[in-house]
């Protein structure tokens, strides 16, 4: 029966490396076309810089890509690049009691940035540019067929995008946007191996078909999921057993529907390579967590600020698949 199992694992690994390729040319049209949306805003900028002496927008010293685009795990037709605009903040400026002005300021950098893409789009009467969502936070487009997020992030360096200490206070949505980065180094092949890689593609292509209309997980949860579910695999199974892609995707149905089945208990997923707390630390804030939350414990968190981290909301809480549990 277990020769049976691992037989039918190893067809299934098969299939998904034939239908699912790590290729990493898939990403160069979100490189390419992220270069031509930033140069074409650029030149935007030199046009009204005679007239406009207090663009919101001139403060930007450069921008990077992140996301499943940096990361290589891009899904054709689904995925979207992450573009992080930078800006430069002195420290002595960052008044942790009055987050405010700056709130504002990216707001303003945003509104800019959507008011120009309008008018690009206007003068080249194209239809593959356009806005699909604004928010205080996020600009949402598409550009030349590829969406893209964009958001806005200050970093007390412009020699480094991320030199930033973890024990700094951040504004929040500067901490999501500046740490994402970081989660490209946190998900290379090298750290998490193939496998968990491709398993990642395969549940975001199943989400995209399964879940649309519902709410669902981040592509961040989908990869600490999977990584966390690969080390319980690796735990449970002796060193010469090969963990496949496919019994990564297997564990990770039996504890959604683990989840569903049960909706009084609460799971907890931890990033397995946490560097920034320790073991007491995350036992204690479980005895905090409500019956019947999904728990997300990212890695990218401030050390030793658990106060701070319940404030700021660094742990993620996902009521996944409600709609289905109701009925």
């Amino acid at each position: 029966m277990a020769a049976d199992k691992k037989e039918d694992n190893l067809k299934c690994q098969s299939l998904l490396e034939q239908q699912i390729k790590l290729d990493p040319s898939s990403s160069k049209s979100y490189f390419v076309n992220a270069n031509d949306l930033v140069n074409s805003i650029l030149d935007k900028r030199k046009e009204i810089a005679h007239h406009d002496k207090n663009c919101p927008f001139s403060c930007i010293y450069g921008v990077t890509m992140s996301g499943c685009v940096q990361k290589r795990l891009v899904v054709p037709d689904i995925s979207c690049g992450y573009l992080i605009f930078l800006y430069h903040l002195k420290q002595r400026h960052l008044n942790h009691y009055n987050m405010s002005p700056l709130q504002k300021k990216h707001q303003e950098i945003l509104k800019w940035m959507k008011q120009c893409i309008e008018k690009i789009r206007k003068e080249r009467c194209t239809d593959n540019i356009r806005i699909l969502h604004s928010s205080k936070s996020l600009l949402r487009i598409k550009w030349k067929g590829l969406e893209y997020h964009i958001a806005i992030a200050w970093t007390f360096s412009k020699r480094q995008y991320c030199k930033q200490t973890m024990e700094k206070i951040f504004f929040k949505k500067n901490m999501s946007a500046s740490l994402s980065l970081l989660r490209v180094y946190y998900v290379r092949e090298k750290l998490v191996g193939r496998n968990i890689r491709l398993a990642v593609l395969f549940l975001k292509l199943w989400q995209f078909d399964a879940m649309k209309d519902k709410q669902h997980l981040s592509n961040n949860s989908l990869e600490i999921i999977c990584v966390h579910l690969f080390k319980q695999l690796e735990k449970a199974r002796s060193s010469d057993t090969p963990i496949l892609a496919f019994d990564i995707v297997e564990e990770f149905f039996k504890l959604i529907s683990q989840y569903v089945k049960c909706s009084s208990k609460s799971i907890f997923i931890a990033w397995p390579f946490r560097c920034l707390l320790g073991s007491g630390d995350i036992c204690e804030y479980k005895q905090t967590i409500c019956p019947g939350k999904f728990v997300i414990l990212d890695n990218l968190i401030l050390q030793g600020g658990k106060y701070l981290l319940k404030k700021f909301f660094f742990f993620a809480f996902f009521d996944v698949y409600v709609n289905d549990k109701k009925e």
